[in-house]
């Protein structure tokens, strides 16, 4: 009896034995195969560097005369960097002007001006020097009409009384230039074309009739800066339209591979000053197109927006690192723009040395490590 329980008990051992060989010998039909066991998970590397091979300043000197929002008076210090306003309305002929004066709204301003801001009578003369590119500092500025006391740093309504003579001097337009020599000051006016916040020239005729000129022909800010010197920093600029080109080398990347992340960080050079310094800078890159011209030409609709805040701007340029690797777009690289361009003056400086130098680091997934190809 005895024996014929262990010869059952043995021939139910041996049963399992050869069920368990049998499955383990389909790869396919049992999960807990030899294949589950030699999976090979997915190769996810980086961050892996990307050399740079292009760090430059890039400037598109047509847009340096701008319009938008607001006016700007400034006047730098060390660097000089200079921003005027010019205001130009078309003189009415439909009488004899017995006074006149223009209404500013002045939005804010900082810094302590000694002498207020100069009002300088427009001339051609100075056009043409800026038509033909010379700096602001260099410009011939007209007559000095009045002299605008900033005193408040809210918002204020200005009146500029202007000399009758000197108006009917004009055949057809009036023209004012806003200026200062007080460096670090910063003063902001409204120039939107509304009838609360307009610029407006004033105007009493023989027989005490009035009228006003509401909207300015040309209302806009002027901004210069020295040439550069420190091929060390790099700025984006909205005001003088500076920009930033960048291209990194990925051939050492497998066209086939997944990229998981691209961050691009770019050191902020806390040392320069900045008008209207704010606490964030928004910046635009896009992907280049064409470096043939003297500017970059590039994808204007496509676009990543970071912002530069405390020590550094950080740019997650997923999408274009794959469509560059992948060969579906040329990788002349990107090109960094202020969001703001035109209608502000603010800026941010990068640190461009060796210790410093923007930097892209790669993280990705290579395909031929996938679980689909063990």
């Amino acid at each position: 009896m005895k024996q014929r329980l262990h010869q059952g008990y043995l021939s139910i051992i041996i049963f399992f034995v050869i069920m368990m060989a049998f499955s383990c010998s389909d790869p396919k039909g049992n999960p807990v195969g030899r294949s589950f066991f030699n999976r090979k998970l997915p190769d996810v590397t980086g961050p892996v560097p990307a050399p740079l091979t292009s760090a430059r300043a890039v400037q598109d000197t047509n847009q340096s005369n701008s319009s938008g929002s607001y006016l700007f008076v400034y006047h730098g210090d060390e660097t000089n960097h200079s921003v005027q306003s010019v205001i130009l309305f078309t003189v009415p002929d439909s009488g004899t002007i017995q006074n006149a004066s223009i209404n500013l709204i002045q939005k804010s301003f900082s810094g302590t001006p000694p002498e207020g801001i100069g009002v300088y009578a427009w001339t051609r003369a100075w056009q043409e020097a800026i038509d033909a590119g010379v700096p602001l500092q260099s410009a011939p500025l007209g007559a000095k009409l009045a002299v605008l006391t900033l005193e408040t740093t809210e918002e204020d309504t200005l009146t500029i009384p202007l000399d009758p003579e000197w108006i009917r001097s004009w055949t057809d337009t009036i023209g004012l230039i806003l200026a200062s020599e007080s460096s670090g000051l910063t003063a902001v006016f409204y120039s939107k074309n509304t009838a609360y916040d307009s610029p407006a020239l004033n105007i009493l005729m023989d027989g005490d009739s009035t009228e006003t000129v509401r909207y300015p022909v040309q209302n806009r800010f002027i901004v210069s800066r020295p040439p550069r010197i420190d091929e060390t920093v790099l700025t984006v600029d909205n005001g003088t339209s500076e920009r930033i080109h960048l291209c990194f080398d990925l051939s050492s990347f497998s066209e086939d591979i997944t990229v998981n992340r691209a961050r691009l960080r770019l050191a902020i050079d806390q040392d320069a000053t900045s008008p209207l310094s704010d606490e964030t800078f928004t910046i635009r890159a896009h992907p280049i197109t064409d470096l043939s011209g003297e500017i970059p030409a590039y994808e204007s609709t496509t676009y990543i927006t970071g912002t530069a805040s405390g020590d550094s701007l950080i740019l997650e340029l997923q999408s274009f690192c794959q469509s560059w690797i992948a060969g579906i777009r040329d990788n002349l690289g990107i090109i960094l723009i202020g969001a703001n361009e035109k209608t502000a003056i603010t800026r941010r400086a990068f640190l461009c040395e060796s210790a410093r130098m923007p930097d892209l680091d790669i993280y990705y997934t290579s395909s031929a490590m996938s679980p689909d190809n063990p």
